[in-house]
């Protein structure tokens, strides 16, 4: 016997065409749904955001970065975002990252956040950030968890 329970869709409907062709599809739709506070809404939105960066739409990239900068305290969805930011290899981009770890202090409720943009960082091309880790890896102004995460995204850069 046939569940009657409709099939769970992967991604908003609005989105499914759009994944097909992230190089040509029109953004609108997707701009809206990540503006969404709903987890699994933006989620797919901000995959087709990154999707988009990497098919080089800058308008994508633009955006992606502006939503990271505009969303608040919501380390959730702060997580969420930068984990996407790693299709933006640019040096703006590598720079609001770095920000970041200024910018937010080391606490148990914002080190998995941390973690992320270590990450994220990480994962860049090394010409663009290895230098700039290196700075902050002698910053003794970040607490030795900080830094130790640092030191691990440059080995990692190896």
């Amino acid at each position: 016997m046939k569940s009657r329970r409709p099939a769970r869709r992967l991604f908003p409907e609005v989105l499914e065409a759009a994944f097909g062709d992230p190089e040509n599809c029109s953004i609108d739709p997707v701009v809206k749904l990540a503006l969404s506070d709903d987890p699994q809404t933006y989620d797919s939105a901000l995959r087709l955001l990154r999707n988009m960066a990497e098919f080089k739409r800058d308008e994508a990239a633009v955006f992606l970065v502006g939503l990271f900068m505009t969303c608040g305290d919501d380390w959730e969805k702060r997580s969420v975002i930068v984990r996407y930011l790693h299709a933006v290899e640019t040096e703006a981009c590598v720079d609001v990252l770095l920000g970041e770890l200024r910018r937010v202090r080391s606490t148990n409720t914002t080190r998995p956040y941390l973690l992320e943009v270590v990450r994220t960082l990480s994962g860049m091309p090394p010409k663009l950030v290895r230098a700039k880790l290196q700075a902050l890896a002698k910053d003794q102004s970040f607490t030795p968890w900080v830094r130790t995460m640092i030191e691990a995204a440059l080995d990692d850069l190896d």
